[in-house]
């Protein structure tokens, strides 16, 4: 695999991990200028810990779709989680910047548009809102560069039904993570989402490493 057939997810990665530490400095209450906060709020720490947590997942997701070892994980689960990230990402730059440019360009009318409001929107269409749309795009080809990566090789170790378990569990706890972004609950995207995808990771390792072992007692009793 050359790397040139591997390079949407290394960009994915290093594009969401450089992401983390401004969200990560809000979370600890770091100033937010640009919205006219010299420390931020209760609420905007909790979405930005919440943000930390899916930015990590994504780039995560990117990275182990072009690399061998993110085979060991469930494939539909894997693929899955990618797709729902690049179409949840494009939709969130569509959405918003539509928003944004109308504002800007004073088609849609805002009581008390002021000067931080206008340097707010600014903020979001230069910087933050296509963040979310080279994310989607890195995500959406890291997905179709994993299909054309891997096509023709053997299947990884481990049972159907364990492999099932486990994407179920992946992506419900994306799920759950999503969830408890938008609802503000850092017990739920902190806790119960990682706890379900690192209860899914670990059904899928344990049922790979299981069947490389059965299959390694045949090849010893064989000889």
């Amino acid at each position: 695999m050359t790397s040139t057939k591997r390079w949407s997810g290394y960009a994915g990665l290093v594009w969401a991990l450089a992401y983390i530490p401004i969200h990560i400095y809000w979370a600890f209450g770091g100033s937010a200028a640009f919205l006219g906060l010299a420390r931020t709020n209760a609420d905007f720490q909790i979405a930005n810990w919440g943000a930390s947590v899916v930015l990590l997942g994504a780039g995560l997701t990117a990275f182990a779709l072009v690399r061998p070892w993110g085979r060991l994980l469930p494939r539909w689960g894997l693929l899955g989680t990618a797709w729902i990230g690049a179409v949840a990402g494009s939709l969130h730059f569509v959405a918003f910047t539509v928003v944004v440019v109308l504002r800007l360009t004073g088609v849609m009318a805002v009581p008390d548009y002021t000067p931080l409001l206008r340097g707010a929107d600014l903020w979001n269409l230069l910087v933050f809102e296509p963040w979310f749309l080279f994310m989607g795009i890195f995500l959406a080809v890291a997905a179709i560069q994993h299909v054309r990566l891997f096509r023709g090789q053997p299947k990884p170790a481990g049972g159907r039904l364990a492999r099932a378990v486990s994407a179920i569990l992946v992506l419900g706890g994306l799920v759950v993570v999503l969830y408890g972004v938008y609802t503000f609950s850092p017990l739920t995207f902190l806790g119960y989402g990682p706890a379900l995808m690192g209860v899914g990771l670990g059904v899928a390792i344990w049922a790979g490493l299981r069947r490389r072992d059965d299959r390694l007692g045949w090849e010893i009793a064989e000889v």
